[in-house]
C-alpha cells in the first residue's frame, strides 16, 4: 500500500510539472500570437 501511494505521488508530481511546462509554453505562444496580431492590425 505504501509503496503504490509512493508510486501515486511520483506520478502526481510529474503531472503538475508537465501542466506547470503546457502553460508556460501556452504563455509564450499566446504572447507571440498577440504581438503578430498586433502587427496586422497595424497594417
Amino acid at each position: 500500500m505504501a509503496a503504490n501511494m509512493n508510486k501515486l505521488a511520483k506520478m502526481m508530481a510529474n503531472l503538475t510539472h508537465i501542466f506547470g511546462w503546457i502553460e508556460k509554453l501556452s504563455r509564450i505562444f499566446q504572447r507571440k500570437w498577440k504581438m503578430r496580431l498586433s502587427l496586422f492590425s497595424d497594417i
